[in-house]
């Protein structure tokens, strides 16, 4: 377990944003209308956010203004797919198998940022044996990082509806189509920079979740991590591409104290990113994860960092009985009360695997 991320912005501090309660004054479920959780058919606030290695002090000079000019061309065939979608999967049969009923949720949000740097897209289809989440966090100080991280969600996403829903009957071939739709992200963020002369330098993580029946599968490039409660345990399952890890070895060899791992400036550096060139590492596994009834996913951007992993397992187990809105909402509210005066922007999607 890591202790809580420390609220230190490497950036310039950007204004706080006034957002909405998840909760109603008695503690109760929230209303869909005010809440940041997604309901059914609604359109998502999508953008990213990123800090480390690639991070650049090269002043953005007046691409806010591009953000209205030529650019605006690129992004609105995008603007229409970034729909996320909330459905409840009823039991079926899949492989002669019976397939117990998955309950998703989602959430994005600012948080203390000026704009969302965030994407998350995600499908389960009633009446499907498959479901995909897909996160993006865009790279904080970089050109275009939301631009990127709409790119890189949409294209991941579009390439597994469009091809990966053919590639099920094992699991290499789930893992090549993983595979293959990052390729298709990167190369599309190569021509988009190449075509677009203040986009260049920008880059996303992704994190994309495919669930088939009772299988989990998985690719990240980044530090979205990608959490399972488990008999109310919670545990990591995908590798952490920043300095993070390799910091928190120090304070187990003793060669750093607590304190300044959590301080530490190189904490957030990014070790592998989607940039449109050679991506550094892949975390895909060769064989699926085995999920079992009870089991609830947590995928996300690194905003719920800012929440200890303590914290999370608490919410999460705690609410366990409770339907995935209701712990998206209580995970929303945690990160609000913390009233963090650089809370990063969050998306967050959770994923019940029923009885």
């Amino acid at each position: 377990m890591t202790s809580n991320r420390v609220f230190k912005d490497r950036r310039n501090t950007l204004g706080a944003e006034k957002r909405s309660n998840p909760t109603n004054a008695n503690g109760q479920d929230p209303d869909s209308s005010n809440s940041p959780v997604q309901a059914q058919s609604t359109r998502a606030r999508a953008g990213v956010l990123k800090l480390g290695a690639f991070q650049t002090k090269k002043p953005l000079g007046n691409f806010a203004a591009g953000r209205h000019m030529n650019l605006k061309n690129l992004l609105d065939p995008y603007s229409e797919k970034l729909m996320v979608q909330l459905e409840k999967v009823k039991g079926q049969k899949i492989w002669g198998q019976s397939v117990p009923r998955i309950d998703m949720a989602t959430a994005i949000d600012k948080g203390q940022r000026d704009y969302q740097e965030d994407a998350i897209l995600m499908d389960c289809p009633v009446g499907s044996d498959t479901g995909i989440v897909v996160v993006s966090d865009g790279m904080g100080g970089h050109a275009a990082g939301d631009i990127a991280s709409k790119i890189v969600a949409t294209e991941v996403f579009k390439y597994w509806k469009f091809s990966g829903l053919n590639c099920l009957s094992s699991d290499a071939e789930v893992r090549e189509c993983l595979l293959k739709a990052a390729e298709e992200a990167n190369g599309c963020l190569s021509e988009v920079v190449s075509r677009y002369s203040e986009t260049k330098g920008m880059g996303a993580t992704l994190l994309a979740l495919v669930l088939i029946g009772t299988r989990a599968f998985w690719m990240s490039i980044g530090d979205s991590p990608l959490y399972r409660l488990r008999d109310g345990e919670l545990c990591q399952l995908n590798e952490d591409h920043s300095m993070a890890p390799q910091i928190d070895m120090m304070v187990k060899l003793g060669m750093l104290d607590q304190q300044s791992a959590d301080e530490h400036p190189d904490r957030n550096t990014l070790t592998s990113v989607i940039m449109g060139g050679d991506i550094p590492k892949i975390d895909c596994p060769e064989h699926a994860s085995h999920l079992e009834p009870g089991d609830i996913l947590i995928a996300a951007t690194d905003g719920l960092q800012f929440l200890s992993e303590e914290e999370i397992q608490s919410i999460v187990a705690g609410n366990q009985p409770h339907r995935s809105e209701t712990i998206v909402a209580r995970l929303v509210r945690a990160l609000e009360d913390l009233e963090a005066p650089d809370q990063d922007n969050f998306a967050l999607s959770v994923i019940k695997i029923g009885e």
